[in-house]
């Protein structure tokens, strides 16, 4: 516990489904972290991340959100762990799969954003793990009063990005535009 939060260890575990027997760990120390910015939720994504022949990666979302109505913010983080050999490594270091943020007078008018990223495998390989596809969807509000004083909602466009994730030997670097709050 630090003076201004809270300061958490997550360490997963590969345990065989018949032995019962720890197979793989990996603790990652200081990976939960919260404050002003709170954990919502923590869970396995159930992806199926086919790297390559035989490595399939699984996934773990951190859900974190603030309580400010005026100023709403919330991120959900992924990160992708797969077995190499007897080591538990990761391999996709907080890649933000989904965002809400903005500012508001708390009665109606404001300006916000949503997005949501969706992961696909691609068929080209660098250092023998296969790209992964994401595809970002930005969507934009700005609501306000109508002459009525009735709350309107006003939609932007909405707006698509693509980003190429590929392996560097070690991980898939993340991109800036959705790389996660540090811990």
């Amino acid at each position: 516990s630090r003076e201004d939060g809270h300061v958490g260890d997550v360490e997963l575990l590969v345990v065989d489904r018949n032995s019962r027997q720890v197979r793989q760990r990996l603790l990652q120390p200081g990976l939960i972290t919260d404050d002003a910015i709170a954990i919502r939720k923590i869970e396995f994504d159930t992806g199926r991340y086919g790297l390559a022949p035989g490595v399939t990666a699984f996934g773990l979302r951190i859900e974190m959100a603030n309580h400010s109505q005026a100023d709403p913010f919330s991120e959900t983080d992924l990160r992708l762990y797969a077995v190499a050999g007897d080591a538990l490594r990761m391999v996709l270091d907080g890649l933000v799969v989904a965002g809400n943020g903005g500012e508001g007078d708390t009665n109606c008018a404001g300006s916000f954003h949503s997005s949501r990223v969706s992961l696909t495998m691609g068929a080209a390989r660098h250092h023998g793990y296969r790209d992964i596809t994401a595809v970002e969807r930005t969507d934009t509000d700005e609501p306000s009063p109508d002459k009525d004083g009735e709350c309107q909602s006003h939609p932007g466009k909405p707006v698509n990005r693509t980003y190429r994730l590929r392996y560097d030997g070690s991980r898939y670097p993340v991109p800036g535009k959705l790389r996660a709050m540090e811990p």
